[in-house]
């Protein structure tokens, strides 16, 4: 359980991709898991329309073109 690890997860570099139609891991779970981390975390969250169980990949693809984007400006 990642809120058992707290102290060890945010020192962590992590990208956390959230599906807004999640009804199994809803957004506000993965958002309350960042927030304690506290300030110096290097933790992100992405929104993506999907679901639990679809369309993962085409929100991964989205975030690399995203990043790719910044690096090139």
């Amino acid at each position: 359980n990642p809120a058992d690890r707290i102290a060890e997860l945010e020192k962590l570099r992590q990208v956390h991709l959230v599906g807004t139609a999640d009804r199994i891991v809803h957004p506000t779970l993965i958002a309350g898991l960042v927030a304690r981390y506290g300030d110096g975390s290097a933790a992100t969250i992405m929104t993506t329309p999907n679901g639990h169980d679809c369309c993962w990949s085409e929100g991964w693809a989205a975030w690399i073109a995203a990043q790719r984007a910044a690096l090139a400006s």
